[in-house]
């Protein structure tokens, strides 16, 4: 685009087949590029009018309403000047082919090569609402129909139609003065909503008529407020909208109409003429503000996207019980208060969306809040569910509970092998290593070798058998075979063990397997397990009592009696002991 302000001498780019980054080449060919009228605004000087569209047919007498203009008179320029580009306040008019001719009269007139594209632009800020191109020809006479035509067209979005009262209509200073007229041959350009800062005409390009000229060129503009939402997107949680309304703010700029509003999805929100929000279900509009235009302002519309999201509940085991006791109902609420949610509100577990269930009544019940003993030993899994609803993801959660029977004094109760295996598991998975028990009856536990302690987890309690007795018929293939595997300073009291222990390994005990620590003790207990070993290897390491003592560790054994056999083959003969195998404690 050439810059004519105040220069009388053409600029051309070096021609060299592309667009150049050189410097702009003067020639000898004149061009009158001009800054002859002053940068100033030229505000409205007509009343205020209600805002309303525009009607738009010719002569329908609607004032062209404008923050401003600008004019450009062919008069002002002189005779026979090439014209490329003219500037003047915050408006700049291009035309790709264009001289000043005499034109009819004695005074210049803009005239165009046909097909000549003319581009009027105003600054940033500003929008075009309207066009006069004063006194045209070229053409057919403004009374025939093709005689609009000799605009071939416009900006798509303005419409272009011939309007006598053109200047009166737009109320400019000097207007119908020194020949600056309304005239039948007056062409408007205009949008009501100003919708662009550029705006492009193209002349006729009918080669049986003569070439477009215009006398004069009025650029009415209006402000163009940067309206826009404070952000380009929302993301929340559905429960964060309080009663789930929701209002973006709107920045007006300086716009001063009030905006009405849109959403694209009335199934997800419908939006009151406040500019609330109010969301029927989790999901993503896009969230329209349309600020209509005004005598001064431009049409202005912004659009932000607004994503409302269920928020998810994490349950974890972190806080629920791996065991309880019958006596010890077990609070959750605390569980639940503590159940974070992705959006940092509090999880609400009192909807009926959300459940607690249990796998075996009979063992766990939940009595919300709480968690109940249902009368029976054993393991339940404990199920949270959250389903889906508007407010939350689904989620859930399955956490294993042992629910032992225990007396007043925080002693275990054991009556059959179901107990006797799951305090198994809380010595030897659980690591409740000092756990005091007792045998409420005789207790048969058949094929099934289910021992108390383990190399990481020694029992260490005391166990007191009642005088009831605990049947094994153990057939195992395995080393460290007895009804106590490993125990460390434990006490183990009146208890009678019985049946036979039978494997092709080494060191098994009618009672216990190893023994640790300063301080444990056996009394009156009866050991009438029948030990056998195939093991050939080497000693068979049975004690009819205790297989191995440990060194630095005490055993008292007190009024205690062993009954049972022991059978070895072998090398096994040579490693047996009635009471104690290997015993290298104090």
């Amino acid at each position: 685009m050439y810059d004519v302000i105040g220069n009388r001498q053409k600029y051309t780019r070096k021609s060299s087949g592309k667009r150049s980054n050189y410097p702009l080449q003067k020639n000898n060919q004149k061009n009158f590029n001009f800054n002859l009228y002053e940068n100033k605004k030229h505000h409205s000087e007509a009343l205020p009018l209600p805002v309303r569209p525009h009607a738009g047919p010719a002569g329908s007498g609607d004032k062209l309403n404008r923050e401003g203009y600008e004019t450009f008179r062919s008069r002002e320029l002189g005779k026979h000047q090439t014209v490329t580009t003219l500037r003047k306040g915050p408006v700049k008019v291009w035309f790709s082919h264009c001289k000043t001719s005499g034109g009819t009269g004695s005074d210049a007139i803009f005239e165009l090569q046909k097909g000549t594209r003319i581009q009027i632009e105003v600054d940033e800020g500003y929008a075009i609402r309207w066009v006069i191109l004063r006194d045209t020809e070229g053409g057919k006479r403004y009374s025939d129909p093709e005689g609009i035509k000799r605009i071939s067209s416009v900006t798509p979005g303005y419409k272009y139609y011939f309007e006598r009262n053109a200047i009166s209509n737009s109320h400019i200073s000097g207007g119908n003065q020194n020949q600056l007229n309304d005239d039948d041959n007056n062409i408007v350009v205009y949008n009501y909503d100003a919708p662009e800062k550029i705006v492009y005409m193209w002349s006729h390009h009918n080669k049986n008529w003569d070439q477009f000229k215009v006398r004069d060129i009025i650029v009415g503009y209006v402000r163009a407020p940067k309206v826009r939402f404070e952000r380009d997107r929302y993301d929340m949680y559905y429960t964060s909208i309080p009663s789930s309304f929701f209002k973006p703010v709107l920045n007006y700029d300086t716009h001063n109409v009030n905006a009405e509003f849109k959403v694209d999805n009335n199934d997800i929100a419908t939006v009151t003429s406040g500019g609330f929000l109010k969301f029927k279900r989790p999901g993503t509009v896009v969230f329209t503000a349309t600020c209509s235009a005004s005598e001064n302002c431009a049409k202005a519309q912004c659009s932000t996207t607004v994503t409302t999201k269920r928020d998810g509940v994490t349950f974890t085991s972190v806080g629920l019980p791996d065991v309880l006791f019958s006596n010890t109902p077990h609070n959750l609420r605390d569980y639940l208060n503590n159940s974070k949610t992705k959006s940092g509100e509090n999880f609400d577990y009192n909807d009926e969306s959300f459940s607690v269930t249990s796998s075996n009544n009979a063992v766990l019940r939940y009595d919300m809040p709480y968690l109940k003993f249902g009368g029976t030993a054993g393991e339940a899994t404990i199920t949270f569910t959250q389903k889906e609803t508007n407010f939350y993801e689904a989620a859930s959660l399955s956490h294993t509970i042992i629910v032992m029977r225990r007396d007043q004094d925080g002693t275990i109760l054991i009556k059959d092998a179901n107990e006797w295996k799951l305090f198994c598991k809380l010595v030897n998975e659980k690591g409740m290593t000092n756990l005091n028990a007792k045998l409420e009856a005789d207790i048969n536990l058949g094929g099934d070798i289910a021992m108390i302690g383990r190399y990481d987890h020694k029992y260490a309690g005391t166990f007191d058998g009642q005088n009831h007795t605990l049947t094994l018929n153990w057939n195992a293939n395995t080393n460290d075979i007895a009804p106590f595997r490993r125990v460390k300073n434990a006490t183990i009291k009146n208890l009678r063990t019985e049946g036979t222990i039978k494997s092709s390994s080494y060191f098994l005990g009618g009672l216990i397997d190893e023994a640790t620590g300063g301080s444990n003790t056996v009394a009156n207990c009866v050991s009438a397990v029948n030990i056998t070993s195939s093991y050939t290897s080497d000693r068979c390491g049975a004690g009819g009592l205790i297989s191995y003592i440990y060194t630095n560790t005490q055993v008292t054994i007190t009024d205690c009696l062993v009954k049972g056999a022991i059978n070895a083959t072998g090398a096994g003969r040579t490693g047996m002991g009635g009471f104690v195998c290997y015993q290298y404690g104090l």
